[in-house]
């Protein structure tokens, strides 16, 4: 028998127990767990390889019978021949087939039939006079098996590959579970799994019953599981594409199959060339054309219905859905599980053949009358976002491309005519339906509106494309009839409810706000922005500039059409909506404005309640006639005079600035002229304004504030004001503060509001110092300070105008004094009528300068040199303070020793600062030398430094002098006497001076220290430098006072140094002096007496010796009131000093503080450095000093003393 010799051979051949069959084994065992990982796949290789057999055409009937422990597997068709017996015992078909090369077959890896290992370890196969099996527990394996080998369930692995080894079985072997049909081919499995895995398979199998729409022979499925029977039937219409599907004889879906051979383009066969042969069969490489059908399920009222889950197959379901609603059958190249699409170019060319095919079909069905209506919802005109990329751009490419070519929608029209997917319109409005013959040319592009799913159309006709034409359709009848239609349509359309806009009154304005729809009573068309309800009067009132149009009134016999004009936009005529029509105007003219259209609006702005203007109303850029006949917003005008606006800017500033022309006061009433013109923005003050915030300030009405903007910018500051809302201070019309008239005005307004500016300015600086990423060092500078600054504009005492920057500040002023500050510029205070006295702290925070240019110094300096008054010394110090205070930099001290300037040496006498020297110690004084430069009373020594490196005067220290003298011996008289001066003079400051305590005990304390030493030749030898000597009168040296006993009046030198040294004030410098010119002390006592000083509170002892002396002065001063006719008592009391305003010589020597006598000195105030006695008649001066004026012959001749001190 030929059948079992072949069998025979075959096992020999693959039964061999060598190192291959363990591999071939392993192998096998591998690929069947991998690729058949899901028990249920064997059902679709069987069916596969089922109807792979049919031939001649005769349809394949398959069965399964499951039952106990066996799997029945059957169909009626090709039986197996000698290739197939080669096929099924070869592993992955290395011999070529017939299935390889044959287009009408489905498998061709050999692979598939190999799924049955994974239910079953023994497979009978009964085909014709083939009998035999593949069985996993055949005894020979166990036979040969060596003692070393690993066994798996009793059999030994990796031994033989006992999957493609045929065990030829008699069939008086075979169990005798069924009863085979000898006609059939068939198959009888021994499961290896569980009774509930092969149930689930063949329940599968039922519930999915389209897996057998694409197969090529089978119609019949017979499905017997334990006796309970279901038969699948596919019904093929032989005169049409219906395919039904029955199921126990019961219909179950119905198909509507379209198939199309598609002609392999030559690009894409030479690719399919490069392909290996596992991945592409032969019978595709050798291909002309492919076959591909559409599946299109039809419904029970026999309508297209969209699928949900629609697989792809390859003439079985793979598990791929992409989206479609529609099944797809094609030579897809799959993974070897037949599931997935593998990602190559043939895959590519058939998605792209797909989108083509896809619109020919649609076209095909938009003809069919059952179908053409739900073309659409089987539209799709893109694959869903989780498919692969390369097929989703395939399809797009052949889909795009037969939608330009292909028509396949049915029109509205006609439904037999078709129109491309881009050229059709779907109207979800129904307008064209309401108007037929409107609009021919769109209507013959409307899609049918009976279609199923029209959005899915590119062009959508809707309520939003409706409005952006509806005013041309409009416009084709102005008929009342024609017009109460179209806005009926369009009222119920967009507030119905079933429109987009839905009662959304933002909508409809959105959809038709500005469209000319309505019919006015003229029969004109007009847009709701214009349109307001009938109104009789405002055609006799209002100006045809406005352009105010009232609706036809048979409009509003509509019902519900007045309510819905109102929500579209039409108004009533109130003066709140003349006022926007107004400001409609003035937008949209504000480019070429006419002076007679302004005069027209402020006219009728006189005839309405303009207090309904807001105050950020559009009107307050209304163009308005400013008296120079130009044309200003109204924001930046101001009232004229006849106005009576709260301050009189006309009359203030004579140029134009804006003051709105005449021409509107002849047409309109005063006053209601003015309160319009306010209301429009029109300014009738120049206020202080404090509180704008920068990023609201007005570039263009604020003076020079582009300039200071940019100025902000270089500085890198204008983005942190902006953030921190700094606050400005400004004054409008700034730039004409060089007319004195608004000067005036100006710095008024800065004095009424002084501690507010102040506080605006401080928290503007403020804002900066507090700031650590900003630059501190340069600080920004206010507006206001910055507007002072930028142009000559503020009036100076001299007549000249300067910037304030170029002013000197108060504290300048009194650092110099009265003599000096007059020879700056400073600030003209008299302005008009009006006195100007801003405070220090303001005119600093203002921008003038607190510091003395080296420029100035310099001619202050050679001022004071030429000046041989005693007030030299106090010019000079008043001049290095301020030096001081300004800090030069290098080249500021540069520029000041480029010049001839001469300083005042320790003995009074000018010298060229390149020949001074100075003695860096507090403990040493010398005077009398013109080789030092002269240490002034209450300058430090550090003071002194910064004046010696301004000059570079060479600073010697006091280490490096060595002190010569001759001749020393203390003088222990001259000391008591001196104590006995400041003792005197101490007691005096004293009693003057209640807030001043202990100014003896501080005075003689210091005397206490002090020796007086008197010597000869005294001088200081440079010991660096023995050639250089300093000659000297008098030396304080720690307490040492050493003074030349030849140099004549080397007792005021004494007191010159010692008043250097305590820091005494003028006064009290003054009544030292004019003490120790007197020889005794009973001569001063009696000079105090005769200037009214109380001397009861001296030492005891001093009064009781001196007693006597106090009464005669006493009886002369009585004598002289009697003399002289009785003066005012107070001139002369002796209990208490005179502190009247018009006092005595004695009076006015009264101590003050010295910080306050500085304070006052320096100020415009300061009085005079004389002492006044006045008396009833005349006026007269002398010299305290002058020893040839008598008292007493000036007091006769009723004169004023004036008794000037000096330093002699």
């Amino acid at each position: 028998m030929a059948e079992k010799q072949h069998i025979h051979t075959l096992f020999l051949q693959r039964c061999r127990n060598d190192a291959n069959s363990t591999t071939l084994a392993n192998t096998l065992e591998k690929d069947i767990q991998t690729v058949f990982n899901s028990p249920e796949k064997f059902i679709m290789e069987l069916l596969q390889n089922a109807d792979d057999a049919g031939y001649d055409g005769k349809p394949v009937d398959v069965r399964f019978r499951f039952y106990d422990g066996y799997l029945a597997f059957s169909h009626n068709g090709k039986h197996f021949d000698e290739y197939d017996i080669e096929a099924i015992c070869d592993n992955a078909q290395q011999k070529l087939n017939d299935k390889k090369r044959n287009l009408n077959k489905t498998g061709f890896k050999g692979i598939g039939f190999k799924s049955v290992f994974v239910i079953a370890d023994c497979t009978y196969i009964i085909s014709n006079n083939y009998s035999f099996r593949f069985d996993r527990a055949y005894p020979e394996w166990n036979v040969n098996a060596s003692n070393t080998d690993t066994y798996n369930d009793g059999n030994p692995l990796g031994r033989y590959p006992w999957q493609i080894i045929p065990i030829w079985t008699e069939p008086c072997d075979i169990p005798k579970i069924l009863e085979f049909n000898p006609d059939d081919v068939n198959f009888l499995f021994r499961l290896r799994l569980n009774n509930d895995v092969i149930a689930y398979a063949l329940n599968l199998l039922r519930n999915t019953p389209r897996t057998m729409l694409f197969l090529r022979n089978i119609y019949n499925i017979l499905i017997d599981n334990h006796g309970c029977v279901t038969t699948i039937s596919l019904r093929r219409n032989a005169n049409s594409n219906h395919h039904d599907i029955y199921i126990n004889n019961m219909l179950t879906s119905s198909w509507y199959v379209m198939g199309y051979n598609i002609t392999i383009p030559k690009i894409t066969s030479n690719q399919l060339q490069a392909m290996g042969s596992q991945e592409c069969p032969e019978k595709l490489k050798n291909a002309s054309s492919i076959d591909i059908k559409f599946a299109y399920n039809i419904n029970l009222y026999d309508k297209l219905y969209p699928m949900e889950n629609a697989t792809l197959f390859c003439y079985l379901p793979t598990s791929v859905n992409c989206g479609l609603p529609f099944l797809v059958n094609a030579d897809f190249l799959l993974s070897a599980d037949r599931m997935q699409l593998l990602p190559n170019v043939w895959n590519n060319f058939l998605f792209q053949s797909i989108g083509k095919l896809h619109i020919i079909s649609l076209a095909e069905l938009a003809v069919i009358p059952n179908y053409q209506l739900d073309v659409l919802s089987v539209f799709v005109r893109s694959l869903q976002p989780y498919t692969q990329q390369q097929f989703i751009n395939a399809y797009d490419n052949g889909i795009t491309a037969e939608m330009q070519n292909t028509p396949f929608i049915p029109t509205n029209t006609d439904h037999l005519r078709l129109l491309r997917y881009g050229e059709a319109i779907a109207d979800s409005t129904g307008f064209f339906k309401a108007f037929p013959g409107i609009d021919p040319a769109l209507e013959n592009r409307l899609a049918c509106y009976e279609l199923n799913s029209i959005d899915k159309l590119q062009h959508q006709f809707n309520l939003y494309e409706l409005a952006t034409i509806v005013e041309k359709y409009s416009s084709k009848s102005t008929s009342v009839q024609f017009q109460c239609k179209l806005l009926t349509f369009l009222m119920e359309r967009y507030v119905g409810p079933d429109s987009l806009a839905r009662a959304s009154i933002g909508n409809i304005q959105h959809c038709l706000s500005g469209k000319r729809i309505l019919l006015a009573a003229n029969y004109k068309l007009i847009s709701s922005d214009c349109a307001y309800f009938p109104s009789h009067k405002h055609n006799q009132i209002y100006p045809k500039f406005l352009n105010i149009e009232a609706i036809h009134p048979k409009l509003l016999q509509i019902d519900g059409l007045p309510t819905w004009l109102k929500m579209l936009g039409v108004k009533e005529l109130t003066d709140i909506n003349l006022i926007l029509e107004i400001e409609n105007v003035v937008k949209k003219r504000v480019e070429g404005f006419k002076a007679q259209l302004s005069i027209e609006i402020v006219t009728l702005l006189c005839n309405i309640d303009t207090s309904l203007i807001s105050e950020d109303s559009v009107l307050s850029y209304l163009p308005l006639i400013t008296k120079g006949n130009e044309l200003i917003a109204a924001k930046y005008c101001y009232l004229p005079s006849s106005l009576g606006p709260e301050v009189d800017i006309e009359n203030i500033i004579d140029d134009d600035v804006g003051i709105v022309a005449e021409k509107y006061c002849i047409l309109n009433r005063a006053e209601k002229l003015k309160k319009t013109l306010l209301d429009i923005g029109v300014q009738q003050k120049l206020a202080l304004y404090l509180r704008v915030p920068f990023c609201e300030i007005d570039h263009d009405k604020i003076d020079y504030f582009q300039e200071y903007y940019q100025y902000l910018i270089s500085t890198k500051q204008e983005e942190f004001i902006a953030v921190n809302q700094a606050n400005i201070a400004y004054v409008p019309l700034m730039r004409y503060l060089s007319k004195e008239s608004y000067a005036e005005y100006f710095f008024c307004q800065l004095m009424q509001h002084e501690n507010a500016l102040i506080e605006n300015l401080k928290k503007f600086e403020n804002l900066f110092v507090s700031d650590e990423h900003s630059d501190n060092s340069n600080n920004t500078t206010s507006y206001m300070a910055f507007m002072l600054s930028y142009t000559r504009c503020i009036l100076a005492e001299d007549g000249k105008l300067y910037k304030m920057s170029e002013l000197c500040s108060p504290a300048l002023r009194k650092r110099l004094g009265r003599r000096f500050a007059s020879l700056l510029p400073q600030m003209k205070c008299e302005l008009g009528q009006s006195v100007i006295k801003l405070s220090p702290e303001l005119m600093h925070l203002l921008g003038a300068r607190d510091t003395l240019s080296v420029k100035d110094a310099v001619k202050l300096l050679q001022i004071a040199a030429k000046d041989n008054t005693p007030k030299q010394q106090k010019y000079y110090k008043r001049i290095y303070l301020a030096m001081i205070k300004s800090r030069y930099n290098s080249d500021d001290e540069k520029q000041l020793r480029s010049h001839n300037v001469l300083l005042l040496a320790s003995d009074n006498s000018l010298q060229h600062f390149n020949s001074l020297y100075f003695i860096c110690d507090d403990n040493c004084d010398v005077t009398n030398s013109e080789k030092l430069i002269k240490s002034l009373p209450g300058l430090t020594t550090e003071a002194m430094m910064v004046i010696c490196r301004y000059f570079k005067i060479r600073k010697i220290r006091r280490t490096d002098l060595q002190v010569t003298y001759k001749n020393l011996q203390t003088n222990e008289g001259l000391k008591k006497d001196i104590v006995n001066l400041f003792k005197l003079t101490a007691s005096i400051e004293e009693e003057c001076e209640h807030d001043k305590l202990d100014t003896e005990s501080e005075w003689l304390n210091s005397l206490a220290k002090i020796d007086f030493i008197a010597v000869k030749r005294l001088s200081l030898v440079y010991g660096l430098r023995p050639d250089i000597c300093f000659e000297t009168r008098v030396m304080l040296r720690d307490q040492q006072l050493l003074y030349d006993r030849d140099c004549p009046r080397f007792k005021r030198r004494l007191l010159e140094i010692l008043v250097n040294r305590f820091d005494m004030s003028i006064e009290a410098t003054t009544l030292l002096f004019e003490l120790a010119s007197m020889n005794t002390e009973a001569d001063r006592l009696d000079w105090l007496i005769e200037n009214g000083y109380d001397i009861s509170k001296l030492g005891n002892g001093l009064v009781d010796k001196l007693g006597n002396r106090a009464s005669s002065a006493k009886k002369r001063k009585s004598n002289y009131n009697n003399t002289t006719g009785g003066c005012d008592n107070n001139v002369f009391t002796h209990s208490t000093p005179l502190r009247s305003d018009v006092s005595c010589a004695t009076a006015a020597m009264i101590t003050k503080r010295r910080i306050q006598m500085e304070l006052d000195a320096s100020l415009e105030s300061t009085f005079s450095k004389t002492f006044v006695i006045e008396l009833k008649d005349e006026q007269s001066s002398f010299n305290l000093d002058s020893k040839d004026c008598q008292l007493n012959d000036l007091i006769k001749r009723k004169t004023v003393l004036s008794l000037n001190h000096h330093n002699d």
